[in-house]
């Protein structure tokens, strides 16, 4: 369902199965989570080291609409870290083809977070919720409204309440709601009210 590339005389290059089951384990988590299947097939561009400026400070990039990622695979970080990342990009790039370009930052980064947190928690990452309630009870939890995402290194608090606040939608409306939501927007339509 996607081409896995890599340079050779790199980290990938030494056990190309492991992103690609990586990359596999993404996208079941998201045909598991959403009511849809990923039709087609996409390339995924794993780096063995930095990506170039602007973009050092990222460990991905998804260009949905061209059905390609770039995802940093250095050696770097830990499974929980690696299954992570792997999970966040796949789902930009699913989300986009599946339901729509997103209608804002909010919602794309909040699905990508809400899913790779999926994959990573059970792996020992701290789980959202209480990452987020630890920020609002220290009254540092990031308004929803005009938030950046410059990568998590920048903005982490940013994309973990995005990720709560997907997280949310989908527990207590389903994920049939928030892809019908995706792109619209109508937060009325898709949730009533």
């Amino acid at each position: 369902r996607f081409r896995l590339h890599y340079a050779p005389q790199t980290f990938p290059s030494v056990d190309p199965a492991a992103p690609a089951l990586l990359a596999q384990r993404g996208l079941d988590n998201l045909e598991s989570i959403y009511p849809a299947r990923l039709a087609g097939d996409f390339d995924i561009y794993v780096a063995g080291r930095l990506f170039a400026a602007p973009d050092q400070a990222l460990r991905g990039r998804s260009f949905s609409d061209w059905r390609q990622n770039f995802i940093l695979h250095d050696g770097t970080g830990n499974y929980a870290d690696q299954q992570y990342i792997f999970g966040h990009e796949i789902t930009h790039l699913f989300m986009w083809n599946v339901y729509g370009p997103p209608g804002n930052a909010l919602v794309s980064e909040g699905a990508a977070v809400d899913a790779g947190m999926r994959l990573a928690e059970p792996l020992g990452h701290l789980a959202l919720e209480p990452f987020c309630a630890a920020h609002l009870q220290a009254g540092a939890l990031p308004p929803l409204s005009g938030m950046r995402f410059e990568g998590h290194i920048y903005d982490l608090p940013n994309y973990y309440a995005a990720g709560c606040f997907v997280r949310y939608l989908n527990q207590t409306y389903g994920a049939a709601a928030f892809g019908s939501n995706y792109s619209s927007l109508d937060y009325p339509a898709a949730y009533g009210g």
